[in-house]
C-alpha cells in the first residue's frame, strides 16, 4: 500500500526515537519494525482525511446557519 521509500525516510528520521519505536512494535505484536511504522503512517495518512472531511462539513455548516440568521432578523432597525 504505503511506499516502502516513506518507510525507510520514517525510520532515518527517527534518529533517538528509534530504539523506543522498536520496542513499541514488539510490544504491540508486529512481525517487523517495518510493518509497524507502515500501520502508524497509514493510521496517520487516515486521520488526517478525516479530519479533512470533518472540517469542510463544519464550515458548511456554518454557513447554513448565518443564512438562517440573517433570514430571521425581523426587527424593525433592520427592515429600513
Amino acid at each position: 500500500m504505503i511506499l516502502e521509500q516513506e518507510v525507510s525516510k520514517y525510520i532515518d528520521n527517527l534518529r533517538g526515537r528509534k530504539a523506543y519505536e522498536q520496542k513499541r512494535s514488539q510490544k504491540l505484536g508486529f512481525k517487523s519494525f517495518e510493518e509497524y511504522i507502515e500501520h502508524k503512517l497509514l493510521k496517520k495518512l487516515g486521520l488526517n482525511n478525516s479530519v479533512k472531511h470533518e472540517n469542510k462539513s463544519l464550515s458548511q455548516n456554518k454557513n447554513i446557519k448565518k443564512d438562517k440568521i440573517a433570514a430571521t432578523s425581523s426587527c424593525s432597525c433592520c427592515s429600513n
